[in-house]
């Protein structure tokens, strides 16, 4: 599960070189990110805090984090005898979800219930103006005939 979420930050989130702190409130949104993932979220909001410093989206990533600590709150309300490992399991589904967002994919066609449940949560918590951020969220015709 720790891998998983290594990997996924170090594919999704660009660093930047000129990598400035993160103000107050957005150091008080993460703790609140952080305080909804609970016990899954296995990086302490210091090592949040400075892996978004050091992203060249510092406040995008920050809204990504925080749809996926909305979404996961979304769906422990549903499944809540979920055990810590079954906590742990969807959490990580979340973040797939992202990144099939992130990959380009936009299709529920041929998908399990349980996803297409997780993207309607996550699209009602990550605005248009970040979905449409071709830095962080990539679309498929963009790259149609571009090798």
């Amino acid at each position: 599960m720790k891998k998983v979420i290594i990997i996924l930050s170090i594919v999704l989130i660009p660093l930047r070189l000129d990598a400035a702190p993160l103000s107050p409130q957005q150091i008080e949104r993460v703790k609140e990110a952080k305080n909804l993932l609970g016990p899954v979220e296995p990086r302490t909001t210091e090592e949040i805090v400075n892996e978004l410093t050091a992203a060249r989206f510092s406040e995008e990533n920050l809204q990504i984090l925080e749809a996926v600590a909305q979404t996961y709150r979304d769906m422990l309300i549903e499944y809540k005898e979920a055990t810590n490992g079954k906590r742990e399991w969807l959490h990580s589904v979340i973040l797939l979800n992202v990144a099939f967002f992130q990959f380009g994919g936009s299709s529920e066609q041929n998908d399990t219930g349980l996803n297409i449940v997780i993207r309607r949560k996550l699209k009602k918590y990550l605005s248009p103006q970040l979905l449409s951020n071709r830095n962080l969220f990539y679309a498929l015709e963009d790259t149609v005939g571009n090798p």
